[in-house]
């Protein structure tokens, strides 16, 4: 009987880990996604320019192989560069691409001509890890609380 209840507290102790590491990995998606979305969108009153892709560079030590482009693009007489989020697809230099830029600061420029990620997808991907994961933290605690009583 003793050995039963042993087993069953490691049983809910690595429960309660892969609970974490659900919880963990949901936030890790929300977070990702509505970082993305950042990137990929700008206020209405930002100014459009046409920009080119003129560096392309290898993310090291990436798995998968991951590429970054960067965009070049002129507003009011001076040259900047935006960077894209990584991609595992490479990204031809020269391609044209539709930058938006701050008119009162050309420095900050969003590349929205970039493949955009799917994330709604990541996000309601990313809630239902969240919800998993508390309800899996919920179920062990609770469990291991009512071992803990037991033995007193």
């Amino acid at each position: 009987m003793f050995l039963n209840k042993r087993r069953k507290l490691v049983l809910l102790v690595l429960l309660s880990v892969v609970g974490m590491g659900i919880f963990a990995s949901g936030l890790a998606f929300v977070s990702i996604s509505l970082y993305d979305r950042g990137q990929v969108t700008a206020p209405s009153d930002w100014s459009r320019v046409t920009g080119h892709i003129c560096h392309v560079d290898k993310i090291s030590g990436s798995s998968p192989v991951l590429f970054q482009a960067s965009v070049c693009y002129r507003a009011k007489g001076s040259s900047y560069l935006v960077k894209d989020l990584t991609s595992p697809v490479k990204a031809v230099r020269g391609t044209s691409r539709t930058v938006l830029y701050d008119p009162q600061n050309p420095s900050h420029g969003r590349d929205v001509g970039q493949p955009k990620p799917n994330w709604p997808a990541l996000l309601k991907e990313g809630s239902l890890l969240v919800l998993v994961g508390v309800v899996t933290l919920g179920y062990s605690i609770r469990k291991l609380l009512k071992i803990r009583g037991a033995r007193a």
